[in-house]
C-alpha cells in the first residue's frame, strides 16, 4: 500500500531545431503539477545563469508559475520560458510531426517525439520511434540509453538492461544509462547491482536530484531507511519543488516509524503537485492503518482515498485498497468490502492473496493496521 516513484533519466542528441510561436500567437497559461513538452533547443535558467540544456520532445512537470516562467526540473531545476513549450497532449506530437516534415532525417526528433508518446502512454509508438532514431544514428548513447529506458516501462527488463550496456559501451561515463540501469535492476530485485548504478551515477553527475531519489528508492526496498532517508534529503536540498522526494522521504519516515514528519512531507507533496495520485495515496494509508492509534483518522484518510481514487479514474486496485482500509478505519465496513472487492478485480494476480486477507478482516468488522 505503500508507493515510491523514480524518475526517468532520458537525455538529449546534439543538434539545433525547434519550432517558433507565430506572430500574435497565444500562449497557453500553466499552473503548479501541468506537465508540458519542450518544442525547441532551450534553457533552464537561475539568477546565476543556465543551469541546464533542454530540447524538443522532452517532458517536464511545472512547480512553480511566474508570469510566463515555469519552473521545473531535469534534474537539475529552473526556470524556462513558457513560449519554448506546449502543454502534454495529443498536438504535442503533431508538433514535433511538424518538425519531422522538415527534418526528416533527425534521430533527434524521432527521439523527442518517442519522449512525448511515452508519457501519453504509447509505449509501442515509443520504441518505434526511438528504433527509428537508431537506424539514423547507430552510435548514440543516448538514443540507446532511451530506448532503454522505455523497455524498463514495458517490463521487457532483459532488452532495456542490453540497451543500457550498449549505451555505456558507446559512452563509458553516461550518467544517465547507469542510473536507468538501476531502475531496471531494481524491478528485477537486484538491488545490490541497483545502488552500484545508481552511486555511479552520483559519481558522474552528483548535483542531480534524481540519481538520489532513485538511490533512495533501491535502499527503501531493502529496508535501509536510515541511507534512502540521506538521499532524499539531498534530493530535496538540490530542488526544493520536487514533491516526488518529498513523497518518498515521509515513506521512509513512516517506515522508521517518524509519522509525524511523515505525515508532514506527504502534505507538502500534495503542495507541490496537487495533480499527482500517489501522496494523496500515501497520507491516507497512514491516517488509516498507521499502528499508533493517536495518528489515525478515517475521515480524513476518505478524503485523501477519495481524492487519490479521482485522479487515477477509479481505475487503479492500490488506492482502492486504501479507500477500503480508510472506510474500515471510520468504522463503514460495508463500504470497506464493497471497495476491497473493487481492488481484488483490478489487481494483479500476485497482489490478490493480500488484498482478499485484507477483504477477511473487514468481513469480520475489523480493520487494517500495519504492523509495528
Amino acid at each position: 500500500m505503500i508507493r515510491t516513484m523514480t524518475l526517468a533519466a532520458l537525455t538529449p542528441l546534439a543538434a539545433a531545431v525547434g519550432l517558433s510561436v507565430a506572430a500574435g500567437q497565444e500562449v497557453p497559461k500553466y499552473n503548479a503539477g501541468d506537465r508540458i513538452v519542450v518544442i525547441r533547443d532551450a534553457e533552464l535558467r537561475v539568477p546565476a545563469g543556465v543551469v541546464d540544456q533542454v530540447w524538443p520532445g522532452l517532458v517536464l512537470k511545472v512547480s512553480v508559475v511566474n508570469d510566463k516562467w515555469l519552473w521545473v526540473s531535469h534534474g537539475k531545476p529552473g526556470w524556462i520560458d513558457s513560449a519554448d513549450v506546449v502543454p502534454l497532449d495529443r498536438k504535442a506530437v503533431d508538433r514535433i510531426t511538424e518538425l519531422l516534415v522538415a527534418v526528416p532525417d533527425s534521430p533527434r526528433l524521432y527521439g523527442g517525439r518517442a519522449a512525448v508518446w511515452r508519457e501519453l502512454g504509447d509505449l509501442d509508438k515509443a520504441i518505434d520511434d526511438c528504433t527509428k532514431a537508431i537506424r539514423l544514428e547507430p552510435a548514440s548513447a543516448e538514443l540507446f540509453n532511451n530506448r532503454g529506458f522505455m523497455w524498463t516501462e514495458k517490463g521487457e527488463l532483459d532488452k532495456a538492461i542490453a540497451d543500457f550496456d550498449y549505451a555505456l559501451t558507446l559512452d563509458s561515463g553516461h550518467a544517465a544509462a547507469y542510473d536507468n540501469r538501476g531502475l531496471a535492476w531494481g524491478a528485477k530485485g537486484a538491488y545490490d547491482k541497483a545502488i552500484e548504478d545508481h552511486s555511479t551515477a552520483i559519481r558522474l553527475d552528483p548535483q542531480n536530484s534524481h540519481y538520489y531519489n532513485n538511490r533512495g528508492n533501491a535502499y527503501s526496498a531493502i529496508s535501509e531507511h536510515a541511507k534512502s532517508l540521506d538521499d532524499f534529503n539531498e534530493a530535496i536540498r538540490l530542488d526544493p519543488q520536487e514533491a516526488v522526494a518529498y513523497n518518498n522521504r515521509g515513506n521512509a519516515r513512516y517506515f522508521r516509524k517518524e509519522y509525524a514528519k511523515a505525515l508532514t512531507d506527504f502534505g507538502e507533496a500534495i503542495r507541490l503537485d496537487p495533480t499527482d495520485p500517489v501522496a494523496y495515496n500515501s497520507r491516507a494509508v497512514l491516517l488509516a492503518s498507521c499502528p499508533e492509534e493517536k495518528y489515525r483518522d478515517g475521515k480524513k484518510a476518505i478524503a485523501d482515498a477519495t481524492k487519490a481514487c479521482e485522479l487515477t479514474d477509479w481505475k487503479d486496485a492500490e488506492t482502492l485498497d486504501t479507500l477500503a482500509a480508510a472506510h474500515a478505519e471510520a468504522g463503514d465496513f460495508a463500504k470497506a468490502i464493497e471497495w476491497q472487492q473493487k481492488a481484488i478485480d483490478l489487481a494483479d494476480e500476485d497482489d490478490k492473496a493480500d488484498l482478499k486477507g485484507r477483504l477477511d478482516l473487514y468481513q469480520d468488522n475489523k480493520p487494517f493496521r500495519q504492523q509495528k
